[in-house]
């Protein structure tokens, strides 16, 4: 579960990463208002679980990973309710870009040409690449 302390050893930059996305939640939903009737409103956010820790589908058959995690905290900060669907990394950008989600989340790399049509937050994760041999050859 999320723990705002050690998220993945992000130290104090989990606050601004939180407060990042936080602001879009906020920009995409109407300013995080709640309905009149008292109930939350709800945010839908796309995530291809499949690449663990980040996303998966747990043995109960639940979205779970740092990326759910991180959400549900986001959501619960900015008084939403989340409602995770798993949709294939194919269509995760063209059901944001449709209106059909809210949001995706899924270790999505911020490219020039995806900047034009999609608002990404500051990331929320650097990762390098690189390439493992063994030592002997």
């Amino acid at each position: 579960m999320f723990n705002g302390d050690s998220i993945g050893g992000f130290g104090e930059n989990w606050r601004r990463i939180f407060s990042a996305l936080a602001g879009l939640v906020f920009i995409f939903c109407g300013c995080g208002d709640n309905s009149p009737t008292g109930t939350k409103k709800i945010l839908i956010v796309a995530v291809d679980a499949t690449l663990a820790p980040m996303s998966f589908i747990s043995d109960d058959g639940a979205i779970a990973g740092f990326e759910p995690d991180l959400m549900r905290a986001i959501g619960g900060e900015a008084g939403f309710a989340v409602e995770l669907i798993n949709v294939e990394w194919a269509g995760l950008f063209g059901g944001l870009i449709t209106g059909k989600y809210d949001m995706a989340v899924s270790s999505i790399t911020i490219l020039d040409e995806r900047k034009k049509r999609m608002a990404f937050s500051v990331p929320y994760l650097t990762s390098g690449l690189a390439l493992v041999v063994r030592k002997d050859m």
